[in-house]
């Protein structure tokens, strides 16, 4: 008769009926976050600025350098004269008729380097809250000491042949393109305080999940990449306080000057 396998070395051979149970305990988060699709997130900023201008087309958020850009596009249109929106691009043309000299009108036209649509002084007004501070790609700044955008170096257009004129493919079109700090639309949307809490904004890739070759309906290969994307808002003191915590320590300018 073969010897029974007492419990006591059941447990040093690891052979014992060991089992637990985990009593569900909350996520005390220091964070919120919201997981949305381009595509999405840029519907929401085309509701925003369509109330503000006829002249804004729409967005298109793309990766580039490793930062989530926002880019926004104009084109000309009228203005009906009781409207309460603004004019946010206007032809050239118009603005050197109205303020430049015959030299300065004639320089215009024979300058190689030369936008023919405008950003107006409103679109100014009220686009210098949405600026990145840097440029996402050179990281050259944006703003002089003085607080000014330096709209010549995040302001551009860009000329494509016309995709709804039937047989005028052809003809070119142009529309201004403006990059925009999607954390700095975000904070206006969601706001910046909260009592005495501020907050902080980032935007993530989590992933592709779009074929990035896309054809559109013209035929023409477009870049229609759609991406997975983790909004983020940050308590600023918490995160101050967990840099504390793990002897990081926080610095308030970009020559990490401690302060």
């Amino acid at each position: 008769m073969e010897n029974a396998v007492t419990d006591v070395e059941k447990k040093k051979l690891g052979m014992s009926d060991f089992s637990y149970e985990i009593e569900p305990q909350e996520l005390d988060s220091n964070i919120e976050s919201l997981m949305i699709d381009s595509f999405s997130l840029g519907r929401e900023v085309n509701k925003f600025f369509k109330l503000m201008t006829d002249d804004y087309v729409g967005c298109k958020i793309t990766l580039d350098n490793n930062s989530v850009v926002c880019t926004l596009f104009f084109q000309d249109n009228p203005i009906a004269d009781d409207s309460d929106k603004f004019k946010a691009v206007i032809p050239s043309n118009v603005i050197n008729k109205a303020h430049g000299s015959i030299i300065d009108i004639v320089n215009s036209a024979y300058n190689p380097n030369r936008h023919s649509l405008t950003l107006t002084e409103d679109a100014k007004k009220v686009f210098k809250d949405f600026i990145p501070f840097r440029h996402y790609v050179t990281f050259d700044k944006l703003f002089d000491d003085k607080g000014n955008v330096i709209w010549n170096k995040i302001y551009s257009e860009t000329t494509i042949r016309n995709q709804f004129g039937g047989f005028s493919v052809n003809k070119p079109y142009t529309y201004g393109v403006l990059v925009i700090d999607l954390t700095r639309w975000l904070a206006k949307i969601y706001g910046e305080k909260s009592g005495n809490d501020y907050y902080q904004y980032e935007v993530s890739v989590v992933r592709n999940i779009m074929n990035p070759f896309a054809t559109n309906f013209s035929g023409f290969y477009a870049n229609n990449t759609k991406y997975l994307l983790n909004v983020t808002r940050y308590n600023q003191e918490t995160i101050k306080k967990l840099a504390l915590e793990n002897n990081i320590i926080p610095t308030g300018n970009e020559l990490g000057i401690i302060i």
